[in-house]
Order: structure tokens, then sequence, then C-alpha cells
């Protein structure tokens, strides 16, 4: 995912994220419920009979369904009649006596027209034992007016109970997608440095959640345990809208011909999409529910594409390990997505089905996917630590640290003394083959090492510093900390006597010479380190005459 479309995507989920909060605190439907609630067993009720009547019919002004359930003949103390709806309203009526009502207003909200999903609790007293009960059902849409809403009498707590029971398994499933597309983002944020190219991970982790969170609005428990049912419903509408796009940048990077226009008039599309969806809502011309279908072309869009890329790849490059699974994940999410698609256009009846076994199969596939796509990043960043510690072995001494021969050499070529000056200054060790003579190689290595370090920490914070020879070291001052060379080798010497008072073994000394790079004197650096070898070595050679002295 690049910059742009991460910006992209990143600014949609955070304006649907503003209209839920919206939604949440401004949508209201009237609720009336002047009865008290109960505890015991349920049933639920399939006897029931149902008349519908067009706007106009039976003095009813909109399209409604009449459903009469006939109560128990004995009630022993409170029970509760149970009704789950979905974007339905309902007035709930015992003998004309009405008990209980759902109506949204559309004063009341500032855009949209469902309820939302709702299940309903009306007490039912000992007194209305073997009493008619009568639900008018008008929908918020028109395909909702033969949707029938489930009926249960009983106990609420253990409507709820079977109902979590029932949705458990799929709840875990949802819960684990979820967790695999949160892990798979996490990981691609915390290697992001080194994983830019293999973005796979961010779309597919983006993808998971957005569907795991679509697959857990979809139970009906859910609407159970939040307190705004027309939140859940948006929920729905919002991920189905935004799925199209990582699955679109998700399936783009699972092939080799990443670069083809295809992809990118899908991607443009379901931002299109996306658009009228929102406009139409705002405007109260359609809501999110009656644009769905928007959504559902987007999806089969980027199934047939990518089964499309699928033949492609397979006649051009031919079978493999990779195309494999992708071919049976892809398959998976295509059987899901195409059997919720028929089921919610041919089976309206039948409410919110759940394709459980496409979920589970999904699940195994991301979970596989995102294991192989967390395995190459890691395989990145370890040849990336290689590729790092192979720089460095190539422009590092091994021994000191510092910079090598190699990297000077880059170093001077990158210097433009056209555009400012430079100071270079030359260091060499006094004495370290008498050293490595008399004490042994490895006092030598620790007179260098020692040498070494004390020139990185006087020069390191004004310059670069290099090791060019066995005993040679060079220090590259830009021309804004030339002003601190002076200060930076009395420093140095202080060091030294301070190193020498010790009681070593050996003594250290170090010679050093600088030169400010000169346009009248020099031609290119290589005089100006030739000026300041030239002064390093006067004070070399004065130093060992005083030694013998």
């Amino acid at each position: 995912m690049g910059k742009k479309t991460l910006y992209i995507f990143s600014t949609i989920i955070l304006f649907f994220l503003i209209f839920l909060i919206y939604i949440g605190n401004t949508f209201s439907v009237s609720v009336s419920m002047p009865r008290v609630r109960t505890e015991k067993g349920f049933e639920k009720k399939e006897d029931w009979t149902r008349e519908i009547f067009a706007a106009g019919e039976g003095g009813f002004e909109e399209d409604t369904a009449v459903y009469t359930i006939k109560l128990p003949e004995e009630i022993m103390g409170k029970e509760d009649f149970i009704i789950y709806t979905i974007h339905q309203n309902i007035r709930v009526c015992i003998d004309e006596e009405e008990v209980y009502s759902i109506q949204w207003r559309k004063g009341r909200n500032a855009f949209g027209k469902t309820p939302g999903i709702h299940w309903s609790y009306i007490d039912i007293m000992q007194e209305d034992s073997g009493k008619n009960i009568t639900v008018y059902v008008t929908p918020a849409y028109s395909d909702k007016l033969t949707a029938v809403p489930e009926f249960y009498i009983g106990s609420k707590e253990a409507v709820v109970a079977d109902i979590v029971k029932k949705d458990l398994y799929a709840f875990f499933i949802s819960v684990g997608i979820l967790l695999m597309g949160i892990i798979l983002v996490v990981f691609w944020f915390v290697t992001y440095r080194n994983s830019r190219k293999n973005s796979n991970l961010l779309h597919l982790g983006v993808f998971s959640a957005i569907l795991a969170v679509w697959l857990i609005n979809e139970l009906k428990s859910t609407v159970l345990v939040l307190s705004s049912p027309i939140v859940c419903s948006y929920i729905s509408f919002i991920s189905l809208l935004l799925l199209p796009i990582p699955f679109t940048l998700c399936a783009r990077e699972l092939f080799y011909d990443k670069s083809s226009i295809s992809w990118k008039v899908l991607y443009v599309l379901s931002i299109v999409s996306i658009a009228i969806a929102v406009v139409l809502q705002v405007f109260d011309i359609k809501d999110f529910r009656e644009t769905v279908i928007l959504a559902h072309i987007m999806i089969l869009s980027v199934f047939l594409v990518t089964i499309y890329h699928i033949i492609r790849e397979i006649i051009t490059i031919g079978f493999n390990r990779r195309l494999k699974l992708n071919i049976a994940g892809i398959t998976c999410c295509a059987a899901a997505g195409l059997l919720d698609i028929v089921v919610y256009y041919m089976f309206k009846d039948r409410g919110q089905d759940m394709t459980l076994f496409c979920a589970t199969t999904f699940l195994v596939y991301v979970s596989v996917l995102g294991v192989m796509a967390m395995r190459e990043t890691y395989s990145m960043l370890e040849k990336g630590k290689l590729a790092n510690q192979y720089e460095k072995m190539a422009y590092h001494d091994q021994l000191t640290g510092l910079y090598n021969r190699a990297a000077y050499e880059e170093l001077v070529d990158e210097v433009d003394v056209n555009a400012s000056s430079c100071a270079i200054i030359m260091f060499d060790l006094n004495d370290l083959k008498k050293c490595n003579d008399v004490y042994g190689h490895a006092a030598g290595d620790e007179y260098i090492m020692l040498c070494a370090k004390m020139i990185s920490e006087v020069f390191g914070n004004i310059g670069t510093c290099c090791r060019i020879g066995g005993d040679e070291f060079c220090a590259i001052v830009p021309e804004e900390k030339i002003s601190y060379c002076e200060k930076a080798l009395s420093d140095l010497d202080r060091r030294v006597e301070e190193a020498n008072a010790q009681k070593r073994e050996y003594e250290v000394h170090i010679a050093y010479g600088y030169a400010i790079y000169d346009k009248e004197l020099d031609k290119e650096l290589s005089d100006t380190r030739s000026r300041a070898d030239a002064n390093m070595y006067r004070m070399k050679f004065a130093m060992k005459g005083t030694q013998s002295r």
C-alpha cells in the first residue's frame, strides 16, 4: 500500500468512524414499553398467521404485515414475548391494547430511515393467558415486508443464552480472523522500514480485520450486547463498502503482474462507489442498505479480475506452490461472497445467515498466507541485516570500528570543495613497530585501539574519523567546524598525557598535522592531505628528537 493509497484509505475509515459516532449519538427510535420483564424457559413460536396489506388497505398508511400469535392457555407468573426484527418498525398489541412499539421517526434522525436490528422484550402477564398477540410490522425497506420476525415466548435470559450459544463458534471464528488481521497490521508497522516492499502484510491484515467486523455484526448475539442497534446495522453496511479496496490491493500482491491496469481500475471504482453511497445517504436519497448492491458489484468484479489473473498466470508461468495456495484461498473467499450474496437476494425471509464453513476456511487461508508473508518479511529483514553487516565490513576497520581507507576515498570524493572548504587532519602513532617488537602484537593492537578511541572521542564530534593505514589515521572536518580543530588537538594532547600517566608497559605518542583546503594552494583535497601529512611528519620527527634527548 503506497503512501497515497494509505492516506486515502485512512481518510475513508476516519470519515466512517466519525459517521458512526454521529449516528450513535443522534439517531434514535421511539421505543414504548409500558410493561416490565421476566424470567423462565422459552419456546420459539412458529404457529403464527400473517396478513399483508398494501398501503391504503385495511386502514394502513404504509405496507404492513400483521402477525397473529395465540398465547399459551396458562401463563404461570410472568414471561417474556421476544421479537427479533431486521429494519422493521413494529407495534405490539394484546387484545387491542398496545403494549410495545418501535417506530423510526424522520424528524428525530438527520438522515436514514431504518430503526436498525432489534431484540424486543414484552412482558406477558398471567391474565394474558389464551389471548391473541398481534404484531404490526412496517418495513423500513420494501424487501423486508415479507421478512418474518423471530418470535419467542419465555425467559429473556434463556433466549439470550441460546442465541449466544448458537453464535459461539461463529464468534470465535470471526474473532480469530480479526486477531490475525491485527497481528498482520501490527507486524507490518513494526517492520515498516524494512518491509515496505512486502505491503501484502498490511493489505491482508486490513482486509481480514474489516471482514471480521462484518462477520461479527452479522451475528444475532452482537445486537444483544451493543447498546445501539442502528450503529450495528451501519457497521455492517460500511464494512461491505470498504471490503473491495483492501481485497483489490491484497489480490494484486499475490500475482507477478502487479502493474496491470485492471487493478487500478478496480481501486478507483471502489473509491467512486463509496463516494456515491455516501452522497446518496447524506442527501437522504438512498440509505447505505439500499446501495449495498454497489458493494456487491465491486466484490464480484474483484473476484472476476482475480480469476482472470489466475488463468493468465497459469498460462504464462504455470502452476507453483504459491499460485495453488492463492487459488484455494481466493476460491474460498469467492464461495463465501457468492453464497452470502445469493442468500441476501434469494432468501430474504431467512434473515442474516453466515457462511461458517467458508469463514472457517478463510481463517485457515489467511493464517497460512499471513505466516508465509511474515516469513518472507523476516527473511527480508535477515537479508537486510546481512547486507548491513557486509556494508559495515566493507567500509569499517575491523579492529577499531572507524571508517577504513575505502570509506575515506568515497568521503573525499563526496566533498564539494567548490561549495565549501574543509580541513584534513593526519595522525601517526609513533613507535608502533617498536611496541609490536618488544611487547608483542597483542600490545600493538591495544596501542592502536587506545589511540583510535582517543581520536574518535575528540574528533568524532566535529568531523569523520578514518583509519587509512596500519598506524595512520585521518579526520575530515567540515568548514563550519574548522574553528574547533585547535581546541580538539589540545584535548587530544591532554588525553595522551592522561593515558601515559596510567603506567603501561609502553607509552603512546600521536603525531598530527592539519591543513585547510586553499583554492590557491590546492587543486584537490589530495593536495590538502599532502600538506597535512608534511605538517604531521614535522611533528613526528620533532617528537622523536625530543624522545631521544
